[in-house]
């Protein structure tokens, strides 16, 4: 599946882990946000052009190019942070789900996501939506190769 990771910018190196785990398993990642991260910044200090850049080039991957999103909680808190919160909510919008891995405090709508406790659990998961996502797309195909007849 084509994948968006929403995660805390201040553990890009968690983010990277989980990444390379997903990708392990046949998923592709949609954009690698991480990478424009510099290490010790926060969102907080960058200027209004840096930071309304890098939000439309999340938000163009979530909803131009991504089929599901895992959003990453803080180790420290066990919540999301605002920016990820934020790419939740819009994925809610956009109609694709969202994986949340491993615990999650404090989080409103959580009850539209699917709760992944591991990385294994996540993967499971990831499976059961590419394939129902598959067998929609052939009754699609079906359907209208039903038109033709």
């Amino acid at each position: 599946m084509k994948l968006y990771l929403a995660g805390p910018s201040g553990e890009v190196d968690r983010v990277r882990e989980i990444a390379v785990k997903l990708e392990a398993d046949g998923h592709r990642i949609v954009d690698r946000w991480w990478m424009r991260v510099v290490p010790g910044s926060s969102d907080d200090q960058l200027d209004d052009a840096a930071l309304d850049a890098s939000i439309q080039k999340c938000m163009e991957a979530i909803s131009l190019h991504a089929e599901a999103v895992v959003a990453i909680p803080s180790t420290l808190t066990l919540r999301l942070s605002t920016g990820t919160a934020v790419e939740v909510g819009m994925t809610l919008a956009n109609r694709l789900p969202v994986l949340l891995l491993g615990q999650v405090n404090g989080l409103p709508f959580r009850t539209r996501c699917r709760i992944a406790p591991s990385m294994d659990h996540l993967l499971a998961e990831l499976r059961e939506i590419s394939y129902a996502k598959e067998v929609a797309e052939m009754d699609l195909a079906e359907l209208h190769a039903g038109d033709d007849a």
